[in-house]
């Protein structure tokens, strides 16, 4: 081998090896390109969830319960349980709103088998679900699309479950989809 031919190899070789790396770069580029487009799409999905996960309490002037019978807050003891909601106060025959945007009144439930006069009412969303207790939901906005803070029912009394030492309230659970 002379030492033009061993440069000449030697300059395929360098031109075959940055060849390569603009190859490598470029599918580099589209591959962080379509990974900035997924982020994008990304942030603004999360911006859509955000708008969906904004919640406005089921009742006027919303004060957390706290009574001879216990706390009212999310994670208060429960005995070998924690509460799983927030208890909101409020009067019997008070207005319950919808607590979140773009959302349907789902269903009616009734959580004591005992006490079938209290009831509560299942609201949702795309993001998030609601389920509000000691709330008699109006029957005509079942399955219905409903705006944020409209009426959706009334305050029921407690008191008829667990007595005078416990205020009336709406009780509140959320859970994202």
């Amino acid at each position: 081998m002379t030492d033009i031919d061993v440069s000449r190899n030697q300059w395929d070789n360098l031109t075959h090896e940055i060849r390569n790396m603009i190859q490598c770069s470029a599918q580099s580029v589209r591959e962080l390109s379509s990974r900035c487009l997924s982020i994008n799409d990304l942030l603004l999905r999360l911006s859509a969830e955000k708008r969906m996960l904004d919640w406005v309490p089921p009742v006027a002037n919303p004060k957390v319960r706290v009574d001879k019978m216990g706390d009212g807050h999310f994670g208060a003891s429960r005995g070998n349980r924690l509460h799983r909601g927030t208890d909101y106060l409020a009067s019997p025959g008070d207005p319950v709103f919808m607590t979140l945007k773009d959302a349907k009144v789902i269903r009616e439930i009734r959580p004591y088998s005992d006490h079938p006069e209290l009831s509560g009412v299942v609201v949702a969303n795309a993001i998030c679900t609601n389920i509000l207790f000691y709330a008699e939901p109006n029957p005509d906005l079942i399955g219905e699309s409903v705006p944020q803070t409209q009426i959706i029912g009334h305050v029921q009394d407690v008191r008829s479950k667990y007595g005078a030492n416990m205020l009336p309230h709406v009780h509140s659970e959320k859970y994202i989809a």
